[in-house]
């Protein structure tokens, strides 16, 4: 058993009873992870109880956040839900006995022959052709006296048609998404979350920055004005050693037409892996918040101004608007109609040391900022949308979108 298993902290309690319940460690965490229910837990302060079922049995999962947002797994256990079922004698074994394996093969056989018969019955009847005497012949004429001889006509038996049978399309139902606030503790989810503006589906990837390095990485070496190279989120990931990424900063697209003479450039602050600061001199001043990464911890600052020029992390990125900042929603709306408007919102967001990318459906920019607040989110920053949207997790969550100058890859 481990007591850090799938990012979270299991007690000594919580791993007893799992040894004697004989339930598997990955089976909980994924009833906390994802569960089919989950409530509030009256009983224990601050603590949620998460349900979902395996078969027969009902795993039941206590969990609760300690002071620096970190998952406790406090208890399991476990419950059977289904019973057996007595099996029932068929019709045949109560008329026959023990004789059914005699009776059905001759029952079947006289069916046969009935419905042979029947089909015989309907088939359409051939008459023998009418033979005409001729006036030197006898009206009752022999086959042998015939001039030519009577044909003989098999009759066509026309087996009785009972139709194509139609197959019955039974449409499945279509699942109802389980609304579930808490967010992964590693790796990838897709959950609808409930907020006080109603209920959206996020894609969302959660990794530790303790055991994962989160960089930004460039298309470019340096700054670049104009017909600046991309790639597409895929091959920054696979060029990285990626296992999960996300489309970075604003940026001017190439088939924008007010981008002529400035194609694929960004003027946001950004730091890459190789340490070099991009648009470091026309964001000193800056008012657009920023977030930098590093080993076993993220920062997020409101303001660039506040942001100097530190190369010992593994990335700085600047975007805009700050969503949440210290567990507070920051931004309400604004006059900008693009914002304002429904679609795809990519974010990045911390709780503690864990860093959250991910994706926000059918959204407003400030319906993404209070799907974070749902998601308790210590802080979170919007990032591109529109056409650059992408999240990668072993393959295409979100897009493949454009190609883009920059993004944030877990590896």
């Amino acid at each position: 058993m481990d007591k850090n298993y799938g990012g979270v902290i299991w007690t000594n309690h919580a791993l007893e009873r799992l040894q004697q319940r004989n339930i598997k460690q990955g089976d909980a965490w994924a009833v906390w992870n994802r569960p089919d229910q989950s409530r509030y837990d009256s009983e224990r302060k601050g603590a949620w109880v998460y349900y979902r079922t395996f078969g027969d049995q009902r795993i039941e999962v206590v969990a609760k956040q300690d002071e620096n947002k970190k998952w406790i797994i406090l208890s399991v256990w476990s419950k059977q839900v289904f019973g057996v079922q007595k099996q029932k004698k068929s019709f045949w074994k109560v008329l026959f006995g023990g004789y059914t394996d005699i009776f059905i093969p001759i029952l079947a056989s006289a069916l046969f022959i009935i419905i042979f018969a029947i089909s015989l019955m309907f088939s359409k009847k051939v008459e023998s052709p009418e033979v005409i005497p001729t006036p030197n012949e006898s009206p009752t004429i022999s086959p042998s006296l015939s001039p030519f001889p009577t044909p003989t006509i098999a009759p066509t038996v026309k087996p009785v048609s009972t139709g194509t049978a139609k197959p019955i399309v039974t449409k499945a139902p279509t699942p109802v998404p389980v609304v579930n606030n808490a967010p992964p503790g590693a790796g990838y989810s897709k959950q609808v979350i409930q907020t006080d503006a109603g209920a959206f589906t996020v894609s969302i990837v959660a990794a530790n920055t303790a055991s994962t390095k989160v960089i930004v990485d460039t298309a470019s070496t340096s700054d670049c004005f104009s017909n600046c190279p991309v790639l597409s989120l895929g091959e920054y990931v696979t060029i990285n050693g990626g296992w999960a990424g996300i489309n970075g900063t604003y940026f001017c697209p190439k088939d924008y037409a007010s981008c002529a003479g400035k194609e694929n450039t960004f003027d946001l602050l950004v730091m890459n892996k190789d340490k070099y600061y991009f648009n470091s001199a026309n964001n000193v001043y800056s008012t657009n918040p920023v977030v930098g990464f590093r080993d076993g911890s993220v920062s997020f600052v409101s303001a660039g101004s506040q942001w100097g020029r530190d190369t010992s992390l593994n990335g700085v990125i600047m975007n805009y608007p700050l969503l949440v900042f210290g567990g507070n929603i920051t931004f309400g709306g604004d006059d900008d109609p693009k914002k304002g408007s429904k679609g795809a919102r990519s974010f990045v967001a911390n709780r503690g040391s864990v860093v959250y990318i991910g994706v926000v459906h059918n959204a407003t920019v400030a319906e993404s900022a209070r799907v974070m607040k749902a998601l308790s989110m210590d802080n979170a920053l919007n990032l591109d949308d529109g056409g650059s949207t992408a999240l990668w997790h072993g393959g295409y969550k979100v897009g493949p979108g454009r190609a883009i100058p920059n993004a944030i890859i877990f590896k």
